[in-house]
C-alpha cells in the first residue's frame, strides 16, 4: 500500500455527485428560500414586523387585511417555490438511481424552510414578552399551522416500507389536523402551476410590477407580503437564468455571473474595468477554441463583451455627475431667490414679534427612525394642545436628527397649515393630525422600491441616464410623507416648499435645523432656512450648502439617510456632487447644533434674549448594570462601538449643561419611559407601540399646563 486511496470506476454517479448535480441546476430557488428563511428567523426587525402585523390586525380593519394578505402569501409560497425548483431541475442531465429521491427532498423542503423560519420567529417574539395577549394568540396559531405543515415534509425521508406501515395512521390522523386545508391548497397551486408555468410566472411578475409602479399598494400588502412576492419572482428569475445558461453556454451559471458583473460595473470605474477584463477573458477562452464551443455560447460571450465595453464608455461619459452609475439619484436644490439670511441677522425680528410670558425654547430631537419621528411630533403636539399657541410661538428652532428631523418637519407642517388654530378645532387637534400623518406604514413602500426599481438599477443603471427622476427608496419616503400630510392637512402641508421659505420672523413657525453627515469628511451638514448659523461662520462658506433650496420633506429625509435602509443622498452643489448620510453618524442628539445656536443668540444679547429653555428629547436608558446582549469576537466590538457612541451623546449634554449653567440657559432632558414599548429603528411601528409612546408621554406631561385634559390617546388604545 502506498497510502493513496484506490480509485475504481463506477457504473453510475454516487449520491454526492447526484446531489451536487441537482444543486447545480436548482441552486437559484433554493438560495432564495434559504436567505429569506434566515432573514425571517434571525434579525430583530423581521420579528418586529411580524409582531406589528399581529398587533395591527387586532386594532384596525386595514391591519386585518394586511395580516390576511401576509398569511395568504405564506400559503402560496411553498407550492410556488416547489414549482420553480422543479422547473430549474427539468433539464437534460445525468439521472442516477438517487436522482428522483434527491429532487423530491429539494422540492419538498425548499418551500417548507420559510415556514420553519416563521415558527422560529414567532417563538422569539413570544419569548420577548412585548406582544399583547391577543397578538400572542394570533401568532401562536400561525406558528402552529406553519409548523404542522413544515413537519409533514419529514414524510419524504422515510423508506417506502416505513411509509406503507404508517399510511393507515396518517390517513386517520392527518385529516383532523388544522393544516390539512393547507395541503390541499399546496397541491392545487402546484398542479395548476405545472400546467401553466408561464401564466404563474407572468402573474407574479405583474403583481410585483404593479407594486413597483405604485408603491402605496404595498401599504395594504404589508412588508412581509412584499418580500414574499419578491422571493417568488426572484426564484422564478434565477430558475429561468439557469435554464437559459444550460442552453446558451457551457455550465448552468454563466448568465448569473454576467448579471453580477453588471452590478459590479455599476459601483464605479474600478468595477467597470474589472467587468470588462473578466468579459474579455471569457470571450478569449470561447473564441480561441471555437470548435469546442457552440454558436449560442460564442454569441453570449460577444454580448457580455459588448455590454462591458458599453458600460465603461457610459461610465466615463457620466463620471462627473455619476461616479457610480448605479444609484445616481441627484438632488438639485432650487434657486432660493434673495440672499438667504444668517440666523444672527434674522433673530432680532423674531424676538420682537414673540409675545411675553414665555421663555425662548430650543428643541433637540434625537434620531431613531419612525419611533423618533412619532415621539418628537407627538411630544410637541401634546404640549401645543395642552399649553396653547404660546408654546409653539416660543419655539425658535428645532434641531433634528434622522427620525427626529421627520417628526420636527411634521410638527412644522401642522402649524403651517393652521387647521388647529381655528376656533372650532378639537382640543387635541395637533395630536390627531400627527397621528394621521405618522401612524402609517412607511416601510412597505420603501421595501417595494428597494426590491424592484432600486434592484434593477444595480444591474441596469437607468438612474445614470435620468438622475433627476430619483426613482429610489429615499424619494419614496418623501412622497409617502407628503401624501399622508397633504391628506391630513387638506393639501396645505407645505412639505414640498423650499426650506428657504419655511421660516419667517412673523409667521410663528419654528426654524428647522436638520442635521446630516457628509461622507467625504465626516463633518456635520446642517440643512436650514438660513445661509449659516452666523454671518462669519467658516463651517458653511457656501449658502447653498446649508440646504435652503431643498424641499422640507427632502431635507428631513436627507437627515434620515441611514444605509442600508436608504442609500446616501447625492446633493448637487456648485462644488460638485456631495454624498450625505444620516446625521446620527456625527451627533444623534442634535445638541451640537443647539450649542451653535446658543452661541449666536448670546452674541446678540443686545437684542434681549431673556430666559432660554433647551429641551433635549431622548429615551430613558436601560437599568444600571444591564449588560449588552451582543458578546463574542464579533459582538463585543459592536457592543463597544454602540456603547461609546451613546456615551458620547451623554457627554455632549453634560458639557452643554456645564457651559451654559450660569448664562440664563436651562437645559431639560426629557426622557421618554420605555415601559411597554417595542423600540425599533425601522419605518414601521405596530399600534401597540404607538399607544405605548403616547401613554408614557401623557404620564410624563401630566400637569405640564392648564390644558392637560387635551392629552389624548389614539383610537383603540386603552387608558392606563
Amino acid at each position: 500500500m502506498n497510502g493513496r486511496p484506490s480509485r475504481k470506476p463506477t457504473d453510475h454517479a454516487s449520491f454526492s455527485e447526484e446531489f451536487g448535480d441537482a444543486l447545480e441546476y436548482g441552486w437559484g430557488p433554493i438560495l432564495v428560500s434559504v436567505l429569506f428563511s434566515l432573514a425571517l428567523a434571525v434579525p430583530d426587525p423581521a420579528h418586529e414586523a411580524l409582531m406589528s402585523l399581529a398587533e395591527n390586525a387586532l386594532r384596525s380593519g386595514a391591519g386585518a387585511v394586511t395580516m390576511g394578505a401576509t398569511v395568504l402569501a405564506f400559503f402560496f409560497l411553498p407550492p410556488t417555490l416547489h414549482l420553480f425548483t422543479r422547473f430549474a431541475l427539468e433539464t437534460p442531465r445525468h439521472f442516477g438511481p438517487h436522482a428522483a429521491w434527491i429532487e423530491a427532498v429539494l422540492t419538498t423542503w425548499v418551500g417548507r424552510l420559510p415556514l420553519l423560519a416563521v415558527v422560529v420567529a414567532v417563538l422569539r417574539v413570544l419569548a420577548g414578552g412585548e406582544a399583547s395577549g391577543g397578538a400572542r394568540i394570533l401568532l401562536a396559531l400561525l406558528a402552529l399551522v406553519a409548523g404542522l405543515f413544515a413537519i409533514s415534509g419529514i414524510w419524504v425521508f422515510l423508506t417506502p416500507g416505513f411509509r406503507a406501515r404508517l399510511g393507515p395512521l396518517r390517513d386517520r390522523a392527518v385529516p383532523r389536523l388544522p393544516h390539512r386545508p393547507l395541503h390541499r391548497l399546496y397541491r392545487l397551486i402546484r398542479d395548476a402551476g405545472t400546467s401553466g408555468q408561464r401564466v404563474a410566472a407572468l402573474s407574479g411578475a405583474a403583481v410585483l410590477a404593479a407594486v413597483a409602479a405604485y408603491p402605496p399598494i404595498a401599504e395594504l400588502l404589508g412588508p412581509i407580503s412584499v418580500v414574499i412576492l419578491f422571493v417568488v419572482v426572484a426564484a422564478m428569475a434565477l430558475a429561468l437564468l439557469t435554464r437559459l445558461s444550460s442552453r446558451l453556454c457551457y455550465g448552468q451559471v454563466p448568465l448569473v455571473f454576467l448579471v453580477l458583473g453588471m452590478v459590479w460595473a455599476g459601483t464605479g470605474l474600478t468595477g467597470t474595468l474589472g467587468f470588462l477584463l473578466l468579459a474579455a477573458i471569457y470571450a478569449a477562452t470561447v473564441f480561441i477554441y471555437p470548435a469546442r464551443t457552440t454558436p449560442p455560447e460564442r454569441a453570449t460571450a460577444a454580448v457580455a463583451l459588448l455590454v462591458a465595453a458599453g458600460m465603461l464608455s457610459w461610465g466615463l461619459y457620466r463620471r462627473d455627475d455619476c461616479p457610480a452609475l448605479a444609484g445616481c439619484h441627484v438632488i438639485r436644490p432650487t434657486e432660493t431667490g434673495p440672499a438667504v439670511p444668517a440666523l444672527a441677522a434674522a433673530y432680532p425680528a423674531w424676538r420682537a414679534a414673540m409675545p411675553g410670558g414665555q421663555p425662548l425654547r430650543l428643541i433637540a430631537a434625537e434620531g431613531g427612525g419612525i419611533f423618533a419621528a412619532y415621539y418628537t411630533a407627538l411630544y410637541l403636539a401634546k404640549r401645543a394642545d395642552a399649553e396653547g399657541a404660546g408654546f409653539a410661538r416660543s419655539v425658535l428652532a428645532i434641531s433634528g436628527v434622522s427620525g427626529g428631523s421627520v417628526g420636527a418637519a411634521v410638527f412644522w407642517a401642522i402649524l403651517r397649515a393652521g387647521d388647529c388654530a381655528a376656533a372650532d378645532a378639537a382640543p387635541d387637534c395637533h395630536q390627531q393630525k400627527a397621528r394621521q400623518i405618522l401612524g402609517r406604514d412607511y416601510l412597505s413602500p420603501v421595501i417595494a422600491v428597494m426590491l424592484t426599481t432600486d434592484l434593477i438599477d444595480k444591474a441596469l443603471p437607468l438612474s445614470s441616464a435620468l438622475p433627476q427622476r430619483r426613482i429610489e427608496r429615499g424619494r419614496q419616503l418623501e412622497r409617502s410623507l407628503i401624501r399622508h400630510a397633504d391628506a391630513a392637512l387638506l393639501g396645505a402641508s407645505g412639505l414640498d416648499a423650499p426650506l428657504a421659505d419655511s421660516w419667517d420672523a412673523d409667521a410663528g413657525l419654528p426654524a428647522l435645523f436638520l442635521n446630516a453627515t457628509r461622507v467625504s469628511d465626516g463633518r456635520r451638514q446642517i440643512l436650514s432656512p438660513f445661509g449659516a448659523l452666523a454671518g462669519d461662520s467658516s463651517d458653511w462658506p457656501n449658502p447653498q450648502m446649508a440646504g435652503a433650496g431643498l424641499p422640507v420633506a427632502t431635507a428631513a429625509f436627507v437627515s434620515a439617510r441611514f444605509p442600508l435602509v436608504t442609500a446616501a443622498a447625492r446633493l448637487a452643489t456648485p462644488d460638485g456632487i456631495r454624498q450625505i448620510v444620516d446625521g446620527g453618524y456625527f451627533d444623534n442628539s442634535g445638541m451640537e447644533t443647539i450649542n451653535d445656536i446658543l452661541e449666536v443668540l448670546k452674541s446678540r444679547e443686545g437684542a434681549g434674549t431673556g430666559p432660554v429653555e433647551v429641551i433635549a428629547l431622548t429615551t430613558r436608558p436601560p437599568a444600571p448594570g444591564a449588560e449588552a446582549a451582543l458578546k463574542g469576537s464579533l459582538g463585543t466590538p459592536l457592543s463597544a462601538f454602540l456603547g461609546a457612541w451613546k456615551s458620547r451623546l451623554e457627554m455632549v449634554r453634560e458639557r452643554m449643561k456645564a457651559r451654559w449653567r450660569d448664562r440664563a440657559v436651562g437645559i431639560a432632558l426629557f426622557q421618554l419611559p420605555m415601559d411597554g414599548i417595542n423600540y425599533t429603528l425601522s419605518w414601521y411601528l405596530d399600534r401597540n407601540s404607538l399607544c405605548g409612546i403616547e401613554r408614557n408621554l401623557n404620564r410624563s406631561l401630566q400637569g405640564a399646563g392648564p390644558g392637560k385634559a387635551a392629552l389624548s390617546l389614539p383610537e383603540g388604545c386603552a387608558q392606563p
